[in-house]
């Protein structure tokens, strides 16, 4: 395991953990508040970016990054849903 995948690893959890509370509010509240200019980008560029580390072979990078992106496209269909 080299170094950066670590790095990226630990950015990636932090940026998952980060839209938890954003998608637990969504649902407890039955509101979809962000954009699709906002959630459409970010988790296709999550996807295409773990797709990246995964050709690299950073698999722990990839995985978190598309955990990250899946937490993104819930934040979509929430706001696809409930608006």
């Amino acid at each position: 395991m080299i170094w950066q995948d670590i790095v990226i690893t630990l950015v990636n959890i932090v940026f998952s953990l980060s839209v938890i509370p954003q998608a637990l509010l969504g649902f407890r509240h039955k509101k979809g508040v962000m954009t699709h200019w906002t959630t459409v980008p970010t988790f296709l560029g999550c996807f295409f970016m773990a797709f990246a580390f995964l050709t690299l072979d950073l698999y722990f990078s990839a995985a978190t990054t598309l955990m990250t992106g899946v937490f993104w496209a819930v934040l979509f269909v929430q706001r696809m849903w409930y608006v």
